[in-house]
């Protein structure tokens, strides 16, 4: 019993472990969303613009549209290290009375989403389900 015990914690490590060292990237974060039962279209990789006042510290943008505030939705920052996406936070975060309540974090702390504040809750809630579980 012990043995079978050990073997299961190893094998969950292992998995775990794998999960952790394989990289997001906004095909794997698309593909997240839509296994989570997030419904989106029109997904763009704008460019940067040099003369932003948006954090420039970000790996990959995507901004796509959401269903109940079409033709608006959200947008999404991948980072390299989690202190990267910690300006991202910060920029959304200090301009919540005006983007809204919808801004979420990674538990990797990699991916920043913001998304539309007049987005319905539910569709709210199954975007953070993914983005907080990554």
């Amino acid at each position: 019993m012990r043995i079978w015990i050990l073997l299961v914690l190893s094998a969950f490590a292992f998995v775990a472990g794998c999960k952790q060292s394989t990289p997001t990237t906004s095909e794997t974060l698309l593909k997240a969303l839509k296994a989570g039962g997030v419904e989106y279209s029109d997904v763009q990789h704008p460019n940067r613009k040099p003369s932003s006042p948006l954090p420039n510290s970000y790996r990959e943008h995507i901004v796509f549209v959401l269903p109940s505030v079409a033709p608006k939705g959200g947008q999404i920052f991948i980072c390299e290290k989690p202190e990267y996406c910690d300006a991202l936070f910060s920029y959304f975060d200090g301009f919540k009375g005006l983007a809204g309540p919808y801004l979420y974090r990674s538990a990797s702390g990699l991916v920043v989403a913001q998304l539309n504040s007049g987005l319905e809750s539910k569709a709210a809630e199954q975007v953070q389900a993914v983005i907080e579980a990554l």
